[in-house]
């Protein structure tokens, strides 16, 4: 059987799918699953478990607007992340920047940035960003 290259679930949905009473029990149990697992934390930021790795990242602060796509738009940065071999903390940042930009704007796509956008957020918010192992 084949596992998954990376799934993507909210703490409510990592619970309910390893039957877990916290997200860490979630982790670990999505980790003997998966070869990455995400569990997103909306304010709080994320979580990642990549093999032994385990990285957690704080959300960026924006002025949100409209939360409609907001996961989308945080898989298609961590994915982003991932096809360009990045470390699974620049994995989480792009997600969070990705995800956190888009609810500045009315609807699904309209704040998602492009990779310009996307840079010049990350340098100038890079700073606030908490991560840890």
């Amino acid at each position: 059987m084949r596992i998954p290259d990376v799934v993507f679930v909210n703490e409510s949905e990592a619970q309910a799918l390893t039957g877990a009473t916290t997200t860490s029990e979630a982790l670990v149990a999505l980790a003997k699953r998966t070869a990455c697992t995400v569990v997103k934390q909306g304010s709080e930021g994320a979580t990642a478990v990549r093999g032994t790795e385990r990285m957690q990242a704080g959300a960026f602060r924006v002025s949100a607007v409209d939360t409609t796509g907001a996961g989308d738009s945080f898989a298609a940065g961590f994915v982003h992340g991932l096809l360009t071999k990045r470390s699974l903390r620049e994995c989480l940042l792009l997600a969070n920047a990705t995800g956190a930009l888009s609810t500045t704007g009315v609807g699904g796509t309209a704040a998602q940035p492009d990779a310009k956008t996307l840079s010049a957020f990350m340098d100038s918010h890079a700073s606030g960003t908490e991560f840890s192992a």
